[in-house]
Parts: structure tokens; C-alpha cells; sequence
């Protein structure tokens, strides 16, 4: 039995879940398994995934880790009648928007869905956010644990159950960077090739380290940083000419903008160039023909961005001004940066 701190509830299975229901669901699969795709094609989805710009989702794809144990009970979540009653009983709340889950647990939820219109009862799945989760291979405690590979849902499986998006998690493991190279490759993969189908994916970036031979979280503020900013970065960009522009260059005008658009035709990419012939690598346009490139010289293990560079058509433009590229780095040097630009607006209200 598991407990709770919530007065004196208790989840009653035989009510919510009998035994007679969970029995169809294998005779479902054995003799009517085209159900679950005739389900999911007549799910009707959301037109706006987070309509107030936040979700509230359940997330059911631990077992498929090894991860099994709830409280005390190591093997809790292996009962799977009680691990489905449970994931009914959360995703048929209101308030609750959806589900991230295996494959295993869309189709039987799309079973159940099936049996319950079937006896003349509404579909608890319309509306809901149906989310596959992708990446399962890292199973918890192996030694290949950060090499995750996309043993669930496929872009094309998403698609297939007529699902709301993906979800990859991305453990970063500096100590195993042949594993998380792997990982970071096949969750690029994943997301662009659910891209190409319309499909979001939710990204779960987690730093980690090999301490005593298991992963363990790294819980500082700067690591969880830097890995956020490695998971915004796997995607292919649908888009032959892709403008570059660091998060920390906020004085870029638009005109300088235009001037490297217009001055790509031809090239691989356009980098401008200021006083003392230094480049500006992080605020250019690149094409996508480089990406060729760029993975070759990755593999070779280059990494100066002047010397992959160097391998490809860059035009370079010269700018004379070098202060929108000034970085915006503390706290002090924002406040500075704003006080100046609020000169500016007064300046320009005066005239």
C-alpha cells in the first residue's frame, strides 16, 4: 500500500480500475489491435498546445529506465494495473493537461479510451496533451546509462498515434564524452526529424557526474545553466540562411542586420570584422551548406571557430563601430547598458 499526506485519501483500484477493464486491454491487443491506431486518428487534439502559456503533465516513463520503486516498494510501479489505474485517475483530473509516457502507455490509454466510448461514456483523451517520450535506453545503474538512444517513440511513431509532441532527456555526463556526444547526436536527430512533422519537442536537459561508479545530479546553478544552453541548441534549422546572434550583444541594429543578409549571395556566410581585424563570429549569417563542414571538422576535433571558418566561403565585412558588439555579461554592465539606451529615448523625444 502506498500512503499519503493528503488527509485521510486513499486511491481505491477496484473502484476506479477493475480488474474486468484491465483484462480487455490485452484482449484489445491480441484481437482488435488496428483500435489503437483508429483511436488515435480520431483524437481530437488541442489548436493551441499551452493556451496559458504553461502545461501541467504527468509523467509516466520511469519504468521503462528500470526505475520501479515508489516509497519503500521497489518494485511498485511493475503492478501494472495499479500503475495504469493511478495514471488514470491524474490524467482525468481537471487542471491536469496531459501526459508524458512510453509507447506501452499511450496505446493502452488509447485502448481504455476506445472501451469507454465504446460502452457510451466521453473521451478523456480529447483535449489532453499526449506526449511520447523518445529516449529510454540509459537504463538507471547500467555503465552506459548517459548513452540514451531513442528506443521509444520515433518522430514517425509520434506522428503515426496522432500525438501533441516528443519529449528527449539529455544527460551530460563530462566525465563519458564519448556517451554524451552519442546522446546529444541522437536527440538532434530526434528533434529535427519531429520538427519536419510539425511536432514539438519537450527538452529535459540534466547535468550529471559519475561519482562511485553511479550518476549523480549536479544540483549547482551554473551547471544547470550551461546545460540548458547545450539543449536549446539541438536542432537543424529548417532554413538555408540562418542568422546568428549571441544573447549577450544586445546593441545589434537592424541595419547591420540587412547588410549581412544582403551580402551573403554567394558565400557560405557573412562575419563581420572590426578594428585590429577581429572577427565576430557570434553575430553573423551562416548557410546551411556549411553544416558539412563544420561536422568534418568536428570529428577531426577541431575547435577554433577561425579555422573551420577558414574551410568555407566567408565573406568578410568590415564595421567600423565595435560597440554593438560589446558584451553584456554583469549585472552593473546591464544597468549601464540600460541607463544609456533610456539617453537615447530621451534624446529622441526631445527632438
Amino acid at each position: 500500500m502506498i500512503t499519503y499526506s493528503l488527509e485521510d485519501y486513499v486511491f481505491d483500484l477496484a473502484a476506479f480500475f477493475p480488474m474486468s477493464l484491465f483484462d480487455r486491454i490485452t484482449d484489445v491487443r491480441v484481437r482488435r489491435h488496428q483500435v489503437i491506431l483508429q483511436e488515435a486518428a480520431r483524437r481530437k487534439r488541442r489548436t493551441d498546445l499551452a493556451p496559458e502559456g504553461r502545461l501541467v503533465l504527468l509523467a509516466a516513463d520511469h519504468p521503462a529506465r528500470m526505475l520501479t520503486a515508489v516509497g519503500e516498494n521497489p518494485i511498485a510501479m511493475g503492478d501494472r494495473q495499479q500503475y495504469l489505474g493511478r495514471i488514470l485517475r491524474i490524467v482525468t483530473v481537471p487542471g491536469v493537461d496531459g501526459i508524458i509516457a512510453t509507447t506501452d502507455v499511450i496505446e493502452d490509454l488509447l485502448i481504455i479510451n476506445a472501451l469507454v466510448r465504446e460502452a457510451g461514456g466521453p473521451s478523456f483523451l480529447d483535449q489532453r496533451v499526449l506526449i511520447g517520450s523518445m529516449n529510454r535506453s540509459g537504463l538507471a545503474g547500467s555503465v552506459w546509462e548517459t548513452d540514451d538512444r531513442m528506443t521509444c517513440f520515433t518522430p514517425d511513431s509520434l506522428d503515426d498515434l496522432n500525438l501533441d509532441g516528443g519529449k528527449v532527456v539529455v544527460r551530460i555526463c563530462p566525465e563519458e564524452p564519448e556517451f554524451t556526444n552519442r546522446t546529444l547526436e541522437y536527440c538532434a536527430k530526434a528533434i529535427s526529424g519531429s520538427n519536419e512533422r510539425g511536432l514539438p519537442v519537450f527538452v529535459e536537459p540534466v547535468p550529471v557526474a559519475r561519482v562511485n561508479g553511479r550518476l549523480r545530479l549536479r544540483r549547482a546553478v551554473a551547471d544547470i545553466v550551461r546545460v540548458m544552453g547545450v539543449a536549446s541548441a539541438l536542432e537543424a534549422s529548417a532554413h538555408e540562411v540562418n542568422l546568428v546572434i549571441a544573447c549577450d550583444m544586445p546593441g545589434i541594429d537592424m541595419a547591420l542586420v540587412r547588410r549581412m543578409l544582403r551580402e551573403s549571395q554567394g558565400y557560405q556566410g557573412v562575419v563581420p570584422v572590426t578594428e585590429k581585424s577581429r572577427i565576430e563570429p557570434m553575430c553573423a549569417v551562416y548557410k546551411k551548406g556549411m553544416l558539412g563542414i563544420l561536422n568534418r571538422a568536428l570529428d577531426s576535433g577541431e575547435r577554433k571557430i577561425k579555422e573551420v571558418l577558414r574551410r568555407c566561403r566567408i565573406k568578410y565585412i568590415e564595421v567600423s563601430d565595435s560597440s554593438p558588439f560589446r558584451n553584456i555579461n554583469t549585472t552593473e554592465e546591464y544597468e549601464k547598458y540600460i541607463a544609456s539606451r533610456s539617453g537615447i529615448g530621451r534624446e529622441r523625444e526631445s527632438r
